[in-house]
């Protein structure tokens, strides 16, 4: 074949490859957290209760909530995070001292394994990592860096897909539980518990709701920081939706293009029945933008007052937290009198953390 054709040829070539690559990585998705539920996963059983002693998750410290903190996809480890999150934590602990600031989970692994974790694909993940904090990256490096948030926002996209979404929000949702336990909430507690989600883990927090108001049975409320929000019947079980929209975060507006049931004309979506119900409350916080600079964590971009991005972004947490404290007990009084034997007493508390222990060990 001709030098020159194969020139006129290889850009086709490059996307079909890459074409043929995406859909194998679709395909490939759900496949996890399909392995974990059928026990064919080295990480099959969640340990619930990290505790010495069952007794041990008894004794709840003195706060006012619980958050649990879920990030984007662009996420590798919790434990690891990028410096400019980081940072957007500790601002946000120091604001909230009367709430236990839960970091720990990975939202986008039934398992909580994290990509740097135990994987096959370790390497990949770990390169990926390194280059994340070159300054000018290769085109090897660039195409796993865009991997590592491609496969996060595949779990995004399995998280919303009705046969195999609950799967992996049972998955997740074990393992919100078990970072509460960790950190001393008690079964039965009327302290609320909010699932903060940046990006792409606002469609998996509201998928793990239904689940976690069960393994609870407690309301659940929502802070989201530019969440995707699909129309997954989930949000219809979420207490409320606290949503933080940037005027230039065009992300956040993707399920339009992916999710008819989001569009006002299908008034009978989980959605949209959510708004007219008065679960969804959104605040403009200015011009922000999805990631990077200018994004809701940016210390650099100032709004016209002079007060920088992720000052305005923890404002407005800050006062959602005040307000799902005040409402908390308001909520707690009515589901209780609605399901008054559902609730879990201390003394069975410990019995069932003493089962959940044996499960553990016995698996």
């Amino acid at each position: 074949m001709p030098f020159g054709i194969v020139l006129l040829l290889a850009p086709l070539i490059l996307v079909t490859v890459a074409g043929v690559l995406f859909l194998m990585a679709c395909m490939a998705a759900a496949l996890e957290p399909l392995l974990w539920w059928a026990g064919w996963s080295r990480r099959s059983a969640v340990n619930l209760l990290p505790f010495d002693s069952p007794t041990a998750a008894l004794l709840e410290p003195d706060v006012d909530s619980y958050i649990v903190y879920l990030s984007g996809a662009g996420i590798m480890d919790p434990n690891q995070m990028e410096e400019k999150e980081r940072q957007f934590i500790e601002l946000l602990r120091a604001r909230l001292p009367r709430s236990m600031l839960i970091t720990d989970v990975f939202p986008y692994s039934a398992t909580n394994n994290p990509q740097l974790g135990e994987r096959r694909l370790a390497r990949l993940w770990r390169y990926a990592w390194h280059a994340r904090k070159a300054r000018r990256r290769s085109f090897f490096q660039w195409l796993s860096v865009h991997a590592q948030q491609l496969r996060n926002s595949l779990q995004v996209a399995v998280s919303s897909d009705r046969r195999y979404g609950p799967i992996l929000s049972y998955g997740v949702s074990q393992v919100v539980v078990a970072g509460l336990l960790r950190h001393g909430y008690r079964l039965g507690s009327d302290k609320p518990v909010i699932l903060t989600a940046l990006s792409g883990s606002g469609q998996i927090s509201v998928g793990c709701v239904p689940i976690l108001k069960r393994l609870l049975r407690r309301p659940i409320w929502i802070a989201s920081i530019g969440g995707i929000l699909t129309d997954d019947p989930g949000i219809l079980e979420t207490e409320h939706v606290y949503h933080l929209s940037g005027s230039l975060d065009n992300t956040q507006h993707m399920p339009r293009f992916f999710f008819p049931g989001v569009w006002p004309i299908f008034r009978q979506s989980a959605i949209n029945r959510a708004r007219r119900q008065g679960r969804i409350t959104v605040f403009d916080v200015g011009p922000m933008k999805h990631m990077r600079q200018g994004d809701y964590m940016s210390r650099s971009a100032t709004l016209p007052d002079g007060q920088r991005y992720v000052d305005k972004t923890i404002a407005v947490l800050t006062e959602v937290v005040a307000r799902i404290e005040a409402d908390a007990q308001v909520a707690m009084n009515r589901s209780e009198a609605a399901t008054p034997d559902g609730w879990v007493s201390e003394p069975r508390v410990g019995l069932g953390l003493r089962s959940l222990r044996e499960k553990a060990e016995g698996v």
